[in-house]
């Protein structure tokens, strides 16, 4: 079953999730909590996020961009690209409005992307 979580988070997003997402840690299980990791806007007024605006500049890579929470925001500033391992994420994001939503392997980023390509 590959990309099983991936899956779960695109599934939650179309409102097509089954049951729950649960997450172990040791003995302990809990719910995933989805919206609030993934789905939430991302706050720039936080302090957070105002420490992370503040130091990135464009065109951006977003390594590992889950559901496309950050790239969202940052598209509106400068170019940036979103990058996850698993389609489904990606499919995730694309159907959020991430304009440049790619599967792919952050091992593997000099073979996509150009050197010194990105600032950020």
């Amino acid at each position: 079953m590959a990309d099983a979580f991936g899956r779960a988070i695109r599934d939650h997003r179309r409102g097509e999730r089954a049951g729950p997402l649960l997450q172990g840690d040791g003995e302990e299980t809990r719910e995933h909590p989805i919206e609030e990791f993934y789905f939430d806007a991302f706050d720039p007024e936080s302090d957070a996020g105002a420490w992370l605006a503040s130091r990135l500049d464009g065109p951006l890579v977003d390594l590992g961009a889950g559901a496309g929470r950050h790239a969202l925001r940052f598209q509106e500033r400068f170019e940036t690209v979103a990058v996850e391992r698993g389609p489904a994420l990606v499919e995730a994001m694309r159907e959020r409005g991430v304009a440049d939503a790619r599967e792919g392997d952050m091992f593997a980023l000099r073979e996509s992307f150009g050197r010194d390509r990105f600032a950020s």
